[in-house]
């Protein structure tokens, strides 16, 4: 899933203030095998996206609406939550 396709999907539902998907850390390995770094490119996703929407009533919403649901392209359904506040 892209960036795009991540805001596609969330943006019915709110006024998206930012979005993250989490990709894994390049390492030497991985420079070797492609030089994906070097060609600007991310490492594989990681599974987990941050969004975050202008008013919490949105992001209540997201979550009670996509939870449970199998994204576009999606092998299984996603878990939708709110994240924990740093302490």
């Amino acid at each position: 899933m892209t960036q795009q396709d991540l805001e596609k999907l969330f943006s019915p539902y709110g006024s998206i203030i930012s979005s993250r998907i989490l990709h894994e850390n390049m390492n030497v390995g991985h420079l070797l095998q492609g030089g994906m770094e070097e060609q600007g490119l991310q490492g594989p996703s990681r599974g987990v996206a941050f969004i975050r929407y202008d008013q919490r009533i949105e992001a209540e919403t997201a979550i009670r609406e996509l939870n449970g649901t199998i994204p576009p392209g999606g092998t299984g359904p996603m878990t939708v939550k709110c994240a924990n506040n740093p302490s």
